[in-house]
């Protein structure tokens, strides 16, 4: 049970991290489309 909780949290950041990188690139997309 212990080990996948840690799984999980792990499996969480990694996922988060993801979607920011993702919202990051779009971000840097339309400001590339704007300029």
């Amino acid at each position: 049970m212990e080990e996948k909780l840690r799984y999980d949290l792990l499996y969480a950041k990694r996922y988060s991290l993801l979607l920011d990188l993702r919202i990051i690139l779009l971000t840097v997309q339309a400001q590339w489309k704007d300029s």
